[in-house]
This record gives C-alpha cells, sequence and structure tokens, in this order.
C-alpha cells in the first residue's frame, strides 16, 4: 500500500465516523417514502452540517468520494447517473409533519429535503443545499436529539433497517420502542403485508438481524396480542457490550463495506 492509499483510508474512515444529529422528532414521527440510496445519501449530506452551522450551507463533495466511503461499487458515468438519479428523486419527494400550536391547535407542514443541487460532468463534483424547512430538525439543536455515527447506516442494505435503526437510537435512552402494528406499517409506509406473519418473515426479522451483526445496537422483540389478534410490537433497545462484541460489529462493517455492491 502506497502512502497516499494508506492516507485515503484513514480519511474514508474519519468519513465513516461522522456525526449525524437530527431532533427526534424528524426521525419519530415524520411519514416518508425513501428509498436506500436516498436515504443513505441525504444522510451522508446531513453528517456534513457542523454543530456550530447556523444556517444551510452548501455541501460540496465528489461523486467518487461518497462511493469509496459509502462501499459502492459503480465506476465512472455509472456512478455518475446513478448519484443523479438519487438525487433527483430525493428532491422530488416532499412529506407532511404534524404540529401542535397552544392557539391554532394541530396543524400540518410540508417539507421538502432538497432546495438546490448541481453536479459537474468534469469533476464530478455534487453542490447541494438542504431545504429550508429542514432548519429546526437539523441545525442548533438543544437537545431531544438521535446522534449516531454515519457507518451504522452506510453498512445496512434494506430501507426498513435504516429507517428502524434511527428510530431505535432515538430511544434508546428509554430502552424500549412500543408501537401499535398499524403505525410501525405507517412510520415505514408500508402498504401490503396484511398478514402479521409476513411481515415479521420480510421485514422486521431481516431488519433485526441486520441491525444486530452490524450496528452498534442489539434489538430483541416481542409481538403483544389484543385477545387473539397482534396489535402491537414492543422492541427492546440496548448498546452492543463487550470487547470481543464490539470488534465483531467492527469487523462486519469493514467487510460489507469493501464489498458492498448497492
Amino acid at each position: 500500500m502506497t502512502e497516499e492509499q494508506r492516507l485515503r483510508e484513514i480519511e474514508i474512515k474519519a468519513e465513516r465516523d461522522s456525526l449525524v444529529v437530527k431532533e427526534n422528532s424528524l426521525v419519530r414521527h415524520t411519514r416518508y417514502d425513501l428509498s436506500l440510496s436516498e436515504q443513505k445519501i441525504l444522510i451522508y449530506i446531513i453528517s456534513k452540517i457542523l454543530a456550530d452551522d447556523k444556517d444551510f450551507k452548501h455541501i460540496t463533495f465528489r461523486i467518487s468520494d461518497y462511493m469509496q466511503v459509502a462501499g459502492i461499487k459503480h465506476r465512472g458515468g455509472s456512478a455518475y447517473e446513478y448519484i443523479k438519479s438519487s438525487i433527483k428523486s430525493l428532491s422530488d419527494k416532499s412529506w407532511w409533519l404534524k404540529s401542535y400550536d397552544s392557539k391554532e391547535g394541530t396543524k400540518e407542514g410540508l417539507f421538502r429535503w432538497v432546495d438546490t443541487a448541481e453536479i459537474s460532468e468534469n469533476s464530478g463534483e455534487v453542490d447541494i443545499v438542504l431545504s429550508e424547512s429542514l432548519r429546526p430538525f437539523l441545525l442548533d439543536i438543544r437537545g431531544n436529539f438521535v446522534k449516531y455515527n454515519l457507518v451504522n447506516v452506510l453498512v445496512l442494505h434494506s430501507k426498513y433497517s435504516v429507517r428502524l435503526y434511527e428510530i431505535f437510537k432515538s430511544f434508546l435512552w428509554l430502552k424500549k420502542y412500543e408501537v401499535s402494528l398499524q403505525e410501525f406499517k405507517k412510520i415505514l409506509n408500508i402498504t401490503g403485508y396484511n398478514d402479521y406473519t409476513e411481515l415479521k418473515r420480510k421485514v422486521i426479522v431481516p431488519s433485526i438481524n441486520e441491525i444486530n451483526k452490524y450496528t452498534d445496537l442489539d434489538i430483541e422483540f416481542k409481538a403483544i396480542k389484543k385477545g387473539k389478534k397482534i396489535n402491537k410490537l414492543a422492541f427492546y433497545i440496548s448498546e452492543s457490550r463487550g470487547v470481543q462484541l464490539t470488534l465483531d460489529v467492527l469487523l462486519n462493517q469493514e467487510e460489507r463495506l469493501s464489498i458492498s455492491k448497492r
């Protein structure tokens, strides 16, 4: 390995260890439908917001740098089109969020993710500004926030795993997240899987297994019945403990990011 390659590896690890900070309501109460690639690019951009930023600045990064950090194997024009498509679809999406005002009662606001975005064909550099509507959730956050290292979502291969990881992380201090089955499906934007057995097999178990193997969380869950029907889910949340367990997670992360083709 050359000195240049060694330094680049250090830079990549530093980027993967970057902190992602979001106000809790952005994680817990929003209902949006983002693909895996859209979520990862958005979270990568958010990781570049500094703690003392008072306004949304132009965030720039090279496509090749993002692909290396995220462990994605696209090359050249393929990578350019992948990023271009993901940013466009992210920019095209909006979502509603309910809030409560003591004078006006419950209100719903329409939010968007991206204000402007430009990509240079020559340099492969992306310049992006997040939507001003996100200010309360991402800038000058004083309390009620979730914080984690970027690598914990980069390693995940399911859009449900990413969404659930953030939700679980926001409830870590309570050690438990209890939710109705109906609300669980709404938060994840799941319209199918009306049969609980199928939902458990296709979404819940695979997501929890992936989170447990590749992130800093350890999740257990149980279904809660009302009469004969399952109507709630209870997730028990803890952080990965022990030197060997932590080492296993780090090795799993390194292996997945070195071979990922997503």
